[in-house]
């Protein structure tokens, strides 16, 4: 049995932060699932609108609403809907009705970076699922203010040349990072306060040690550093919804 999980995001780099989030959730709630550790590729798959897809991004709904006639509404519930909303609207339609019925999609992630509509974001999304008849579990993850900063949170030096890093970036933004991630507002990338600056320089923009810093980190120590950042719900969501899949 490999359950099918459609993930919903902005583009290449997110997956490899949420999906170790969701994979290690899946272990720690699923009994018969955690001695099998070492297999879980066989027993779930992320994809997008078709199997074969590795994820399906937030810009891609206008396109394939359009190719299968999904339509946009702007209200709900007789208000104005946030984009985000009607954008989540269309996504379940897609995945529900529309997507190659050889592999139905058994469960949904959404992913979100808030940026500076953190809280409307999320408020649009929620809003969609709570309404929703689906059966199938719908989870939801919005960053604030963007995926970086849940990586941030993650981040242990493991030598010393980290360890000097860390301490320069302390410096730099006049705070821990790992701790207030969520404070770190700059937009521009090379900005002190930006959260893909702190990062890059933390990890030496090495893709494979931020997968590191939420595969790997303590769940406890990342809930604790990742109060603020969203990340907390995300991870409450996977636990409550995304395991009913696999029971």
């Amino acid at each position: 049995m490999s359950i099918s999980i459609a993930l919903i995001c902005e583009g290449v780099t997110d997956p490899p932060t949420v999906c170790p989030l969701a994979d290690r959730t899946i272990l720690a709630g699923v009994d018969w699932l955690r001695e099998l550790a070492d297999e879980i590729d066989t027993h779930r798959h992320y994809r997008g609108f078709r199997p074969t897809d590795p994820y399906m991004t937030w810009f891609e709904i206008d396109n394939l609403s359009r190719a299968h006639g999904v339509k946009e509404f702007g209200h709900f519930d007789g208000l104005p809907l946030h984009r985000d909303g009607r954008n989540v609207r269309r996504a379940l339609a897609l995945l529900t009705l529309h997507a190659p019925e050889e592999a139905p999609v058994e469960a949904i992630i959404f992913f979100r970076d808030g940026d500076r509509e953190y809280e409307d974001r999320r408020e649009a999304i929620l809003r969609v699922r709570e309404k929703t008849t689906l059966r199938m579990p719908v989870v939801v993850g919005v960053a604030n203010r963007m995926r970086e900063c849940w990586v941030i949170s993650g981040f242990e030096p493991a030598e010393e040349s980290e360890e000097v890093r860390l301490q320069a970036e302390h410096a730099r933004v006049g705070f821990d990072p790992r701790f207030r991630s969520h404070e770190l507002t700059d937009t521009n990338d090379a900005d002190d306060r930006s959260p893909k600056r702190v990062l890059r320089s933390l990890t030496g923009d090495d893709p494979d040690r931020e997968r590191r810093c939420v595969g790997q980190t303590p769940l406890p120590l990342l809930r604790t550093r990742g109060e603020r950042t969203g990340l907390n719900e995300f991870l409450d969501d996977l636990a409550t919804r995304l395991i009913e899949a696999f029971r």
